[in-house]
C-alpha cells in the first residue's frame, strides 16, 4: 500500500485533504484513483487507513477507514552528526530515519567544510526535512525524528541535553569498543537500579577526519565515552550507520513493561 505524508494538524475526523506535494505524487506520479486504499503517516505514531474519495486536478480527498498507534520506542536515540561535504548528509538522514532516530542534530565542527547561512541554509534545511519525510514514508517509520538546528558541539552542550548513555567516535588511545561500553554501562545500570525504559542514548559522530582535539575533549567532558569503530577508518555515513546498527543491536530489544 502506498505511503503518504500528511502533519497531524492537516488530518480532520472522518476525511481530509492531502497537502499539495502529496496530492501530486498522489496524482501524477502513482496515478491514483477514487476507491484506491492508501496508507497516510502523521509523524507523531498514528498511521491512517485510507480511501481516496475524491480527486481533481490538484487536490485528492481521503476518507479514514482506521487508525493505528504506535507508542514512541523504548530507545530513544539523538544522532549528533557533523556535516559532510556534498549531499551526504541526506542520505544519513535517510539511513538514520530508517534506523529509528528520535533527533538528528546537524553539526558544525571546526572541520566541517560546509557553512550555511541566510536562504541556503532554509533551503538546506527544507530539503533535510523532506529527507527525513520521505524515509518515513518508505520505511513506514510513524514517529518523525526531530531535525534540530545546526550547531557547534559548544552551542549544543550549552543546550543541556540530558542523556542516559553518550557516545563518540573518535580516533585515540582512549577509545574502546562498543561491546565493552555497552556491557559495563548495563552492570551501571543494574546496580544502581535505574529504571530500564525509556533509554536516551547520544551518538555523536564527527567529520572527514575526525573531531578536533579540543572538541573531543569537550564531548569527552560532558559524559561521552570514546569508541573505536575498529582498525579501519570509516566515512563519517558509514561510521553514523555502524554506531547506530550497534546501538539498535544491543539495546534495541528492550520492552515496556
Amino acid at each position: 500500500m502506498h505511503r503518504f505524508f500528511q502533519p497531524p494538524a492537516l488530518i480532520k475526523a472522518g476525511r481530509f485533504f492531502l497537502e499539495e506535494t502529496e496530492a501530486h505524487h498522489a496524482l501524477s506520479v502513482l496515478r491514483l484513483d477514487v476507491d484506491d486504499r492508501i496508507s497516510v503517516l502523521d509523524g507523531e505514531g498514528n498511521t491512517y487507513d485510507c480511501r481516496i474519495a475524491e480527486k481533481s486536478k490538484k487536490s485528492v480527498g481521503v476518507e479514514i477507514l482506521g487508525r493505528k498507534f504506535q507508542p514512541p520506542a523504548p530507545l530513544q536515540i539523538t544522532l549528533i552528526q557533523s556535516l559532510p561535504k556534498g549531499q551526504l548528509f541526506e542520505s544519513i538522514l535517510e539511513k538514520s530515519t530508517e534506523l529509528g532516530v528520535a533527533r538528528i542534530v546537524p553539526l558544525l565542527s571546526e572541520r566541517t567544510t560546509i557553512r550555511l547561512g541566510g536562504e541556503d541554509k532554509e533551503r538546506k534545511l527544507s530539503r533535510w526535512r523532506q529527507s527525513v519525510i520521505e524515509s518515513c514514508k518508505q520505511s513506514g517509520q510513524p514517529w518523525l525524528p526531530q531535525l534540530l538546528q545546526p550547531a557547534t558541539p559548544a552551542e549544543f552542550l550549552a543546550t543541556k541535553p540530558v542523556f542516559d548513555l553518550a557516545i563518540v567516535g573518535a580516533i585515540r588511545e582512549d577509545a574502546r569498543i562498543p561491546l565493552e561500553v555497552f556491557q559495563e554501562f548495563e552492570i551501571h545500570r543494574q546496580r544502581s537500579a535505574a529504571p530500564e525504559i525509556p533509554l536516551r542514548v547520544a551518538v555523536w559522530i564527527g567529520p572527514e577526519g575526525d573531531f578536533s582535539p579540543r572538541e573531543l575533549d569537550l564531548i569527552v567532558e560532558s559524559g561521552a565515552h570514546p569508541l573505536s569503530f575498529g582498525n579501519l577508518i570509516l566515512r563519517c555515513e558509514t561510521a553514523a550507520v555502524f554506531a547506530l546498527s550497534m546501538v539498535r543491536f544491543y539495546f534495541g530489544n528492550l520492552k515496556k513493561s
